[in-house]
C-alpha cells in the first residue's frame, strides 16, 4: 500500500498559472461545490484585463452570474488584495 504524505503546492504544481489554475478549471464544479456555489463547469482562464493584470478564473454560476477567482498558493500579500478589489470595481 501506498503511504499519503502531504507536502508543498509547489512540489506537485510547479507554476500556478501553467499547472494549478489549469487544474481548477478543470474541476470548477468541485471548486463550486467547495465554496458552495454552482458554478458552471467552463471557465476562462488568464484572462487579460484593461490594466494588463490576468484574472486567474472567469467561472459563470447557475443563475448567470459571474465570479472572479484569483487563486494563489503561496504567501497572502497586498497585491492580491488590490487585484480583487480592482476586479470588483471593473
Amino acid at each position: 500500500m501506498g503511504r499519503l504524505s502531504f507536502g508543498r503546492l509547489t512540489q506537485a504544481w510547479a507554476g500556478e498559472a501553467s499547472d494549478f489554475t489549469p487544474l481548477l478549471v478543470d474541476r470548477l464544479d468541485q471548486l463550486g461545490e467547495a465554496l458552495d456555489l454552482e458554478l458552471v463547469a467552463a471557465g476562462r482562464s488568464e484572462v487579460t484585463t484593461t490594466g494588463g493584470r490576468r484574472i486567474d478564473i472567469v467561472a459563470q454560476g447557475s443563475d448567470g452570474s459571474e465570479f472572479v477567482i484569483e487563486n494563489q498558493y503561496g504567501r497572502a500579500d497586498h497585491d492580491h488584495l488590490t487585484r480583487g478589489l480592482a476586479y470588483a470595481v471593473a
